[in-house]
């Protein structure tokens, strides 16, 4: 095991950890790696976050920080091309070995799909022991092994099982991701530790907030504004949010639409809008630094995703005390606990939507109530003070061992 990292500080040995993400995109888990590194006890840890690809709406702001940030520049290749993948998979490996080495990393924590890879194949070259985090169930999905992706995610399973072997810990966001953790890699007992995503508290906005959050996005006081905040990708649902909107506006006119997020899909995204006669009525934001003061404008938080580990956006909704309407998926369940705290509805269903919106849209006691039971909910059991104590827990039943 490498512990040559283990530096003393004030009489306490300080451990350098190595966060791997794909990329510093603005998406929650990236946040919450970033809130993490921030938050961790200073006096025990240093951090270093690497990053498969260099770039991404977050890196300047960490760089900022003062976090020490290393770009890998994987190059993108399908793991069809299996030999030119594995050689590329090697070569980074190295490239990482030797970051290891050189800045005595006692600890590395893989996080979102494609680092956990790279990071148990470098754990066993390094002999540094590797934490394994997962955010999700969908890349771990046997619905990944049907059809013409099906030779790729059983080649990828096939590396990961192997390679996972050596991981000394994995942390899961949340009960349903353990339990697909579990059927797809067989972890050893004592391996898998749920340490749940959390979120800051904020303090409740004012009405006065409300307005000059809506006056800088160009929004009335007499707007209805429902707001979802993903990435634009397929699964993320966006597109049967439009649907449902288009067919609320015929008869609210008061309804706005803000989508927020990055990713491939923006502009398809945006014509959709366009196509759906909702130009005037929807707003496109792309990826945004700004999340929390768009919360504040909002009346209503809509997540229409097809699956969820345990999104941290849909916290960050609920912490603001903003009621929500989500797809009834297993990550989505285990955040609102019952539906006293949020109203549920069936993915890829665009009237369900609808209808779930527009009683709240009518009727202000319940969203004041759905609102006030959210923000309760979240400050119980996905406040992120707990989500560094878990964090911190797993990282010393390592290092002190």
């Amino acid at each position: 095991m490498n512990l040559s990292g283990m530096s003393v500080s004030g009489g306490v040995r300080k451990a350098k950890v190595m966060h791997l993400l794909n990329r510093l995109n603005r998406g929650g888990q990236e946040v919450l790696v970033y809130n993490l590194v921030r938050e961790l006890n200073k006096l025990r840890y240093e951090h270093i976050i690497c990053c498969l690809r260099d770039g991404g709406g977050l890196k300047e702001e960490v760089v900022q920080s003062g976090i020490k940030v290393i770009a890998l520049d994987l190059p993108r290749r399908s793991i069809f091309l299996f030999p030119i993948f594995l050689y590329d998979l090697f070569r980074i490996a190295r490239k990482m070995s030797r970051l290891i080495s050189e800045g005595e990393v006692s600890l590395i924590q893989t996080h979102l799909p494609h680092t956990d890879l790279l990071g148990c194949l470098v754990g066993r070259l390094t002999q540094t022991p590797v934490v394994m985090s997962f955010a999700s169930s969908n890349m771990l999905s046997t619905v990944w092994g049907k059809g013409p992706l099906g030779i790729k995610f059983r080649l990828r399973m096939s590396l990961l099982r192997r390679l996972s072997r050596s991981a000394k810990k994995m942390i899961t966001v949340g009960e349903n991701v353990s339990e697909a953790v579990n059927r797809a890699l067989h972890p050893g007992p004592g391996k898998l530790q749920v340490v749940r995503n959390g979120v800051f508290i904020p303090k409740l906005a004012s009405s006065d907030d409300k307005i000059g959050a809506r006056e800088k996005l160009g929004l009335a006081a007499e707007d209805f504004v429902i707001t979802c905040v993903g990435r634009l990708v397929p699964f993320k649902g966006q597109h049967f949010l439009i649907e449902a909107v288009k067919i609320i506006a015929e008869q609210h006119p008061e309804v706005r639409l803000l989508l927020v997020g990055g990713g491939p899909e923006k502009d398809r995204i945006q014509e959709l809008v366009e196509q759906s006669g909702l130009k005037e009525k929807a707003l496109v934001l792309g990826e945004r630094a700004d999340v929390p003061a768009i919360l504040v404008a909002s009346d209503l938080f809509v997540l229409p995703s097809f699956w969820e580990g345990i999104s941290i956006a849909l916290l960050e909704a609920m912490s603001f005390g903003l009621p929500v309407v989500v797809t009834d998926v297993p990550g989505n369940r285990e955040v609102l606990g019952s539906q006293e705290n949020g109203v549920l509805v069936p993915p890829k269903d665009s009237l369900a939507l609808k209808e779930a919106i527009v009683s709240l849209l009518e009727g202000a006691d319940l969203r004041a109530k759905l609102g006030q039971k959210s923000r309760i909910r979240v400050e119980r059991y996905f406040n992120f003070a707990d989500t560094v104590a878990g964090t911190e827990e797993v990282y010393e039943s390592i290092l002190e061992n």
